[in-house]
């Protein structure tokens, strides 16, 4: 397998991290007693996500062309 598949694979896997976080912090902070630790938790596995995909897309576009 080539590395510009796998790390689309590794993107896709990441943007779907990135959405599922963000809804599990949409649903923590709609509780009526928002749980300030599990949303500081969150938004920086959230942010974490983000930087890998940042990194990643950077990496892919530095590739030569095939």
């Amino acid at each position: 397998m080539n590395l510009d598949i796998k790390i689309k694979r590794k993107l896709n896997a990441l943007a779907e991290r990135h959405q599922r976080i963000d809804g599990e912090i949409a649903q923590e902070s709609k509780r009526p007693a928002p749980d300030g630790a599990i949303l500081q938790t969150l938004k920086k596995q959230r942010l974490a996500a983000k930087d890998q995909l940042y990194r990643l897309k950077t990496k892919q576009r530095m590739q030569p062309a095939n």
